[in-house]
């Protein structure tokens, strides 16, 4: 009698599998709408004075509604079919016990089962399959916790990094400053068919300034990433000290590197935290005394301005100027676009670091203080295997 009542299993397992293909593409298809609008909220409350001054609200609405109108067509979708799913379920576990009635009267009719024996199989088959049943409204949940998981195990599964534990292991990486791109070819993922660099080699020693000068999208900006390894070359190879890029530990190596990046002209990229100037310029090394601050500062030419903000500090511990504990606000709000340049070029110099990459980075000063901060980094790599280069605006 048991594998009779159970006999509609397999339907009920059959239906599980497909729902939970369909639930899995269908929530997946909802997430990267919902990401989609919440990445142009994003965008918008960042520039929301550019969005104003260019009468672009309408334009930025229809944007987030199309993407939220695609979300919640799949939500419908999904919701339909979940529905269909589930009352089927329920149809075939209510059909079970139509069929434990009929065969357990079948078995009792030929005597080969008394009534207490079907009553004892069916409460016991019935208590199983409602807590079957009762897991039904829930496979919607499990499909997209599984969806949201995997992108989270993906990155946690990745082995593309090394990472480091403790100082010590950054103090053990041996790079000398020379650096050698060696018939380097590179194009982007997102566009393999364009070539980027065709064929680069170059190479700089300790103490050498290295300009890459050139129009826009020709690959200056590609070879800071590369030296940082946030993408591989197509083909060549790039040496630290006459030694392979990857034979070196990824974070150590980026630990002796300094970087300041490019600032396009819409999206502030130099991002400062919403914090202090004290705390904004210790990022980049988080054990450096008032000392190494004030020194790298004093090289990005940003002392005279950071001693004259009003008075606005948090803290008196650390800091026994209460200048440097002015907050910076939200993205260095509070700062124009050279200030904010001056810090990040402060941050990259408190480190001390042997190659020292300048995306730009002076693009927002005046003359003035770009010739001043041109002499400070020249005069900081002098009688050291400090090393930096800089990608200089046409």
């Amino acid at each position: 009698m048991t594998l009779v009542i159970l006999s509609l299993a397999p339907l009920i397992w059959l239906i599980s599998i497909i729902s939970s293909k369909i639930f899995r593409k269908l929530f997946v298809q909802e997430l990267r709408a919902y990401e989609r609008a919440g990445t142009i909220a994003e965008e918008v409350f960042s520039n929301v004075r550019l969005v104003f001054a260019f009468n672009g609200t309408e334009h930025e609405q229809a944007r987030y509604e199309k993407h939220i109108d695609t979300a919640r067509k799949q939500g419908i979708k999904k919701g339909a079919i979940a529905g269909i799913i589930i009352g089927s379920m329920y149809f075939i576990l209510f059909g079970s016990h139509a069929l434990a009635f009929w065969y357990g009267n079948h078995l009792i009719k030929n005597e080969d089962y008394d009534i207490a024996n079907v009553i004892f199989v069916f409460f016991a088959v019935l208590v199983g399959i409602f807590a079957l049943g009762q897991s039904a409204p829930y496979r919607e949940s499990i499909n997209q916790a599984k969806v949201a998981a995997a992108s989270v195990w993906d990155i946690l599964s990745s082995d593309e990094e090394n990472t480091w534990t403790s100082d010590e292991e950054i103090s053990n990486v041996n790079f000398l400053g020379k650096v050698k791109f060696d018939n380097v070819f590179f194009s982007y993922p997102s566009r393999s068919d364009v070539p980027v660099l065709n064929g680069l080699s170059f190479e700089a020693t300790p103490g050498q300034t290295l300009a890459l000068v050139g129009t826009s999208g020709c690959g200056k900006s590609t070879c800071m990433h590369l030296l940082q390894q946030f993408y591989k070359p197509t083909s060549g190879q790039i040496l630290f000290d006459d030694q392979p890029i990857e034979h070196f530990d990824l974070q150590q190596l980026r630990h002796k590197i300094g970087v300041v990046n490019q600032e396009p002209v819409i999206i502030n990229a130099q991002v400062l935290f919403s914090t202090t100037i004290l705390k904004n310029i210790q990022y980049g090394q988080s054990n450096a005394t008032f000392a190494d601050i004030q020194e790298a500062v004093i090289a990005a030419n940003a002392h005279n301005f950071i001693m004259s903000l009003p008075e606005n500090c948090i803290s008196h511990v650390f800091c026994p100027f209460q200048k440097y504990d002015t907050i910076v606000g939200e993205r260095g709000a509070q700062l124009s676009g050279g200030e904010r340049q001056r810090i990040a070029i402060a941050r990259a110099l408190v480190r001390k670091p042997i190659l020292l990459l300048l995306d730009e980075a002076s693009s927002a000063l005046d003359n003035q203080s770009e010739q001043t901060v041109q002499q400070a980094l020249e005069n900081a790599s002098k009688g050291s295997v400090f090393f930096y280069s800089c990608s200089c605006q046409i």
